[in-house]
């Protein structure tokens, strides 16, 4: 039978442990984005105009093709087939020109498309 000494057996156990807390963790984290992330599909796009309680995004422009079509009307987007939403919201953290990200759950299928969004945030 082999013998194990125990230096080897203390390192062993402290190979254990580390492994197990790295298991915990990585469940913490999981449940973590599992709870915190909503449910919705995530977009993302510049806002466009805004207005008493909503506001107009471009959705998946990128900064250069904001830059084109920021001075242009709803028409004229709309005209362009510019892939446009309307999101309801009621504050006014938000400035025409921010590129955000948004999570809905239902979109009313209109053109430019309207939805309720779970959850906004101003993206850098």
């Amino acid at each position: 039978m082999i013998s194990i000494n125990s230096n080897v057996k203390q390192e062993l156990k402290f190979f254990m442990i580390f492994i197990l807390v790295i298991l915990i963790l990585i469940v913490a984290w999981t449940t973590y984005n599992a709870i915190n992330e909503p449910d919705g599909m995530k977009m993302e796009g510049y806002i466009i105009d805004i207005k008493e309680e909503r506001i107009l995004v471009a959705k998946g422009v990128t900064e250069s093709e904001y830059k084109q079509l920021k001075n242009q009307s709803v028409k004229e987007l709309m005209e362009n087939e510019v892939d446009l939403i309307y999101l309801d919201y009621k504050s006014s953290k938000f400035n025409k020109g921010n590129h955000v990200q948004f999570w809905v759950t239902g979109v009313n299928a209109s053109y430019p498309a309207q939805a309720t969004p779970e959850k906004i945030i101003k993206l850098e």
